[in-house]
This record gives C-alpha cells, sequence and structure tokens, in this order.
C-alpha cells in the first residue's frame, strides 16, 4: 500500500514530537557477572544536583582497569568454600577515593523534598530550615553513617552513579595488584595497619582520608577500618519455614571491627533496612559497556 505523501510527513512529524515529550533514561546496569544485583522498589523520584553539562561524576574519582579474577568466597557462615569459586570478570570503573561524607549526603536530602525519607535524626547532619539540610560543624567531611542501604542507593543514583559490588570493591582495593592464593590478604598485604586501625583508640569514625597511609595504590582511602561499605551484591540464607532472606554484602569493616573483618574477602551481611553508626558508602561510576 502506498501512503500519500502529506501522510507520511504527518507520521514523522508525530512521532518526533513524541520522542521529544519521552526523555530516555538509563537503566541501571553492571558489567560485573557472578554476583546479585539488588535493586529497590518504590524509591521517590530522584532529582539530579546539576544538568550534565555542569556536573563531573568523576570528580574525586580513581580509575580502576576492569580484569579478570578468580578467588574463594565465603558462604553465609563466613567459611571459604571449598571449591574454588568462578571466574569474575569486572569492566573498568571510577570509584570515589573517600567515603560519602555528611557534607556531600546533606546536600542530597536539600535537593528534593522527597529525599527527606532518607534522614535519621542520628546522622551528624542537621536540619536548618525545612528541607534544608547542612553537616554538624567539625563533622563535614566525615563519613555519614546511619544511612540504610535504599538512602545509600537513593544516593548513588541522585549523583549519577551506582554503589559498587562485592567484586568491584574487592578489584579496587586490589588496585592492580596480583591476588594471592590464600584468603587473609589485607587490602595493604600487612595486617600491621589494620591492627593499628582496630586498637587505636578512637570511638568512631575518623574524618575521610585523614590518614594517608590508609590509601592504596590508587589512591583510594580507607577501605577498611573507617566504616563498612554497602555494596549491591546480595546474600540469600535459608530461614525457618522453608524460606529465604535476602542479605547485602558489606566490605571493609568498621572502626568496631577486628583486623579479620578487614581482609578482601571478609564481608559482612546486613539487612538493606538497618541503619547503624558503622556503616557507610562510597560510590562509583562504570565505563559504558563495548
Amino acid at each position: 500500500m502506498r501512503w500519500p505523501s502529506s501522510c507520511v510527513i504527518l507520521i514523522l512529524l508525530l512521532a518526533g514530537l513524541i520522542s521529544a515529550q519521552t526523555p530516555s533514561t538509563p537503566a541501571d546496569t553492571t558489567t560485573t557477572t557472578g554476583t546479585s544485583v539488588a535493586m529497590p522498589s518504590g524509591l521517590p523520584p530522584i532529582v539530579n544536583p546539576q544538568t550534565p553539562a555542569l556536573f563531573d561524576p568523576r570528580a574525586n574519582m580513581a580509575y580502576i582497569e576492569g580484569r579478570d579474577v578468580t578467588w574463594l568466597m565465603p558462604d553465609v557462615s563466613g567459611r571459604k568454600r571449598l571449591k574454588e569459586g568462578p571466574k569474575r570478570v569486572t569492566g573498568g570503573f571510577y570509584m570515589d577515593r573517600t567515603e560519602v561524607t555528611c557534607s556531600d549526603f546533606a546536600q542530597f536530602l536539600s535537593a528534593a523534598d522527597t529525599n527527606a525519607a532518607f534522614y535519621d535524626s542520628r546522622m551528624d547532619i542537621v536540619e536548618i530550615s525545612h528541607g534544608k539540610y547542612r553537616a554538624r560543624s567539625g563533622r563535614e567531611k566525615y563519613p555519614v553513617a546511619w544511612a540504610d542501604w535504599t538512602a545509600a542507593f537513593a544516593f548513588a543514583k541522585w549523583a549519577g552513579k551506582s554503589l559498587p559490588t562485592e567484586d568491584e570493591w574487592i578489584v579496587a582495593a586490589l588496585a592492580g595488584k596480583p591476588l594471592r592464593s590464600d584468603t587473609t590478604q589485607y587490602l595493604w598485604n600487612d595486617s600491621t595497619q589494620c591492627n593499628h586501625l582496630s586498637t587505636a583508640g578512637f570511638p568512631g569514625a575518623r574524618a575521610v582520608a585523614s590518614n594517608p597511609q590508609n590509601a592504596n595504590t590508587a589512591g583510594i582511602s580507607d577501605l577498611a577500618g573507617n566504616v563498612a561499605e554497602w555494596t549491591l551484591t546480595e546474600e540469600p540464607s535459608p530461614i525457618a519455614g522453608g524460606k529465604t532472606h535476602t542479605w547485602i554484602v558489606v566490605k571493609g569493616g568498621s572502626f568496631l571491627d577486628s583486623p579479620a573483618s578487614m581482609t578482601l574477602f571478609s564481608r559482612g551481611l546486613r539487612d538493606r533496612s538497618e541503619r547503624l553508626s558503622s556503616v557507610g558508602f562510597r560510590c562509583i561510576l562504570r565505563e559504558p559497556a563495548r
């Protein structure tokens, strides 16, 4: 059937009008295999802080090259599985050099009225007027805590980034170093620093990047021993009644943990609704899939 030229023009104009009124939304994806990626339901609308032309999401981030590595993963009880785990394939990405701070999170809370749902009065953040927040004086550069997993996910989405998977967190911690065959490898190949972190006697987290020795060779600070960090990785666990509960993996150990919790492969399992003084997060920005 042959359409009159006037009809063709009208159809093309309508198609252009529809596409102009329907902005495309990038999907939350990961190039990492071998992990489950947790996705929230019912997030309120997320308002981006600035237009892409004005906002550089890579500011204060370190680039981590993708790599293929194989390692033993712990089971739910923390014991390493007897058989070697599958090969983990991780694409290149940028990672925040520091954990998200109270000042960063206050900016996020102030960006939209709906973001107030992620506020907790125990945070070192105060509401200065309706819907506007700032970090408590002197705590601006401390890692934000008392944020549950959904709050961390929402912040990452607002910033145009993502939480890392457990695989990506480990690859970033390695920073290009070889992976040893044993499963007690510390971030710095030395337990002395981890011992220092857990026995220094400070009562809580410290300001991000305040200890230059607590940075890896990629320039990423506080991957262990300040606050533990939320990831995207899920770990299902059987519970009573034949049901399964899905936990979220946290990495790095915190100021409350022993050095054994600060190895590359140590992991904590937390419910996504938990808000703790010892758990924070940092974000990554993945390279587009090729």
